[in-house]
Formats: C-alpha cells, structure tokens, sequence
C-alpha cells in the first residue's frame, strides 16, 4: 500500500512539475444590474482565469511555437462533459434544487451552445469547427462511446420536470455525468475525459483520434471542455463553527489540444534530430473557479419553477456566460501570438 501511495504521489509531482501559471488570483463578485462588454471582460479575464502551460518533455514550448512556427488557427471541440449538482448516492442530502437526466442533458446542451456562440466570433483569422461537423466526421465514428439520449422530444428549454425543489432523504436520479446529445464519450468509467486528457501536460489519452480527426478536417488543434455546476443550501459548518451561506459554484477547465502530428512537424522545423515521442501536447490550459450568492432557501408556496428560474438558473447562465467568453477571450489573444 505504501508503495502504492508513493507511486500516486510520483505520478502527481510528474504531472504538475514545470507548470507554468498566471493569473486567476481575484475573488468574482456578481452584480446582475451592471452587464459587461465584450472589453470590460477582455480587461477582466487575467484576473478570473488561470492559464497555465508546460514544456513537454521534448522541445521547449519557445521554439515549438517561436514566430517562425506553424500558425495555430482553426479549431473545433472534441469533447465537453458537465457535472451537474452530483447526486451520486441516489439521495437529496438537504432541501435543496435537483435536476433530472434530461434536465442535465438539457442545461449541458446549452451551456455548449454559450461556447459555440463565443467561439464562433473569434475573429477573422481564426476558424471554429462546431461540433456537429466533427461529431459527422468519418473518424469520430471509430471512436469513444454513444451517449445515452434523455431527451425524446427536440427542445433547449427547461421545464419544470427538470429541475425541482427535493425535500431531503427522498430519492433522486442517479445520473451525475453527461454529454451533450450526439457528442462521443470519451470518459472512463466516473473518470471525466477532461482528467486523463485536459490540462496543462502532454497525454497519451485518445491521442489516436484527435491525431486522425485533426488531419480529416484541417484541424490545428481541438478544445478539450470540463464544466462543474453545483450549489448549496444554508447549512452550519461544524468545523468552522459558522454558518455557510446559499451558494452557486461554477468552475471550467479548457484546454487547447495539439496532435502528435502537429508537434513531430514542430520538432522538424526546429531541427530536431533524436525520438520524437508520440502523445499530444497541450498549447494551454485555462481553469476559472467561482461562487456567486443565490436564494435556495424559500417558503413552502415559492417552491415552483419560477422562482428556480428567477434565483438559480438566470444568475447560473449570466455567471457561465461571462467566465466562458472570457476564457475564450484568452484563448484568441495566445492563439495570436502563433502568427
């Protein structure tokens, strides 16, 4: 066990060793009466989002992608998973709001529409592939598994079937992960896509498909998305001996994905002449953890959709919408700096 432990915690330290951070140090204030502009969140996005990048363990990131490199210009998502308040036990552990399997797919499928509507306005150097061209590719279909469809009838809003008050210790659906409809799943078992293949590191992880995927299509590199929404109600806190406010926490990790092809054909161009290694490299990595205060808590009488609309859901997509665009926002200004 002792050995085991110590080969978890090797692993650990080798992944996070040389990892590069900035950004992502202020606290996220809400104000839902004082809308941003696309500028006032390009000058917010260095303080809410952590952007991190490390060499991989052959070449170094300044001449991978030195001026003289291949630009970095047409992208597309492969994969985007969102956990939504988990109930993996099967049980309402407080009073509290819970969502259905369609629910979740529901508000998953519009959470990736607020990407696909940011990333399609990148600019005019810079090309987005949605996802239903890469989901249509002939490679896609060699690869990962179906998703379970909850969703029989076509539609993009919530009803109240789909997100409701619980009352705690009755029982509730035991769907915790879910993929958007018609999107390949990727995940292992209740290990998200996003922790094998995301982050600032190089990955061995369906390194095949986003090598062949990348070629069909033209691809420079692909989005690798990981969305977790959860919120809380009013509780006391034991060891802190205080009470813990109503709270909705969102945090996104994106990564930028090249394909060993792209990087073989980097280390080229630099000259390289020894092994080539033959994984993925990540350009970066972009991580945004916020908590916004909500009402959760409410008279027996305002226990209906409305009022789960008017203090959950408009606050939740208002915050997702701002910290999305301004993740994509740094993504365009490092995609730049490649050309």
């Amino acid at each position: 066990m002792k050995k085991l432990n110590f080969l978890f915690l090797l692993c650990l330290v080798s992944c996070s060793y040389g990892v590069k951070e900035k950004g992502g140090d202020v606290n996220y204030s809400y104000n839902p009466n004082l809308p941003f502009s696309s500028e006032d969140l390009h000058k917010r996005a260095p303080d809410y989002v952590k952007t991190s990048q490390r060499d991989p363990y052959v070449g170094k990131n300044k001449d991978l992608f030195a001026p003289a490199m291949p630009d970095i210009k047409k992208i597309g998502i492969i994969s985007f998973e969102a956990l939504i308040q988990p109930t993996f036990g099967g049980t309402a552990g407080q009073n509290s709001i819970y969502m259905s399997p369609a629910g979740k797919q529901i508000m998953t499928e519009n959470l990736l529409s607020v990407w696909e509507q940011t990333l399609g306005v990148l600019g005019k150097d810079i090309t987005y592939v949605k996802v239903a061209k890469i989901n249509h590719a002939k490679t896609s279909a060699k690869y990962g598994n179906d998703v379970t469809d909850h969703v029989q009838v076509k539609r993009s809003k919530l009803m109240p079937d789909d997100i409701f008050y619980v009352e705690k210790g009755k029982k509730t659906n035991y769907t915790a992960l879910l993929n958007p409809r018609g999107m390949r799943d990727f995940s292992m078992l209740l290990v998200p896509a996003y922790q094998m293949m995301g982050g600032p590191k190089f990955s061995e992880t369906q390194k095949h498909y986003i090598n062949e995927v990348c070629k069909e299509l033209g691809l420079d590199g692909v989005l690798v998305v990981y969305s977790d929404l959860d919120w809380s109600v009013r509780d006391y806190d034991k060891d802190k001996k205080a009470d813990v406010s109503e709270e909705l926490r969102i945090q996104i990790s994106a990564s930028l994905i090249l394909p060993f092809s792209n990087y073989h054909n980097r280390l080229d161009l630099t000259g390289h002449k020894g092994i080539k290694p033959q994984h993925n490299i990540t350009y970066r990595a972009y991580d945004t953890d916020v908590k916004v205060n909500v009402v959760i808590t409410v008279p027996e009488e305002d226990k209906n959709f409305s009022s789960v609309e008017k203090n959950l859901l408009t606050p939740m997509m208002d915050v997702y919408t701002q910290l999305t665009q301004m993740i994509v926002l740094s993504l365009r200004d490092d995609m730049k700096k490649t050309y």
